[in-house]
């Protein structure tokens, strides 16, 4: 069992310690760029993400539609009522064939 927990232990260190490395590289690069560089890099993910959830958003609701539609499709097929032999028999005698009573 200690053999596990330390070799779990070992790989979330290494996983800590690249993420700390990842971190003052992206540190290091963005204190590099000018003031200006920084708020339009800001601004472009924030326009990026915003296409992307309109984009989720609008496909989202084109599903949905889809979904109603085919579950009143399905309403209407359910709402048919499929006729029997005894039915064909009933519907002789409910037939006006023209006679005045």
């Amino acid at each position: 069992m200690k053999t596990i927990t330390s070799s779990v232990q070992k790989i979330k260190d290494e996983i800590i310690a690249k993420q700390v490395q990842w971190n003052k590289k992206i540190e290091d690069y963005l204190r590099s760029m000018s003031y200006e560089s920084r708020l339009t890099l800001i601004a472009s993910m924030l326009l990026f993400m915003g296409f992307v959830f309109i984009g989720m958003m609008v496909v989202t609701i084109i599903q949905l539609e889809k979904k109603s539609v085919r579950q009143i499709e399905f309403e209407h097929i359910r709402g048919l009522e499929v006729k029997s032999k005894s039915d064909t028999n009933n519907l002789n005698k409910n037939y006006d064939y023209g006679r005045e009573n």
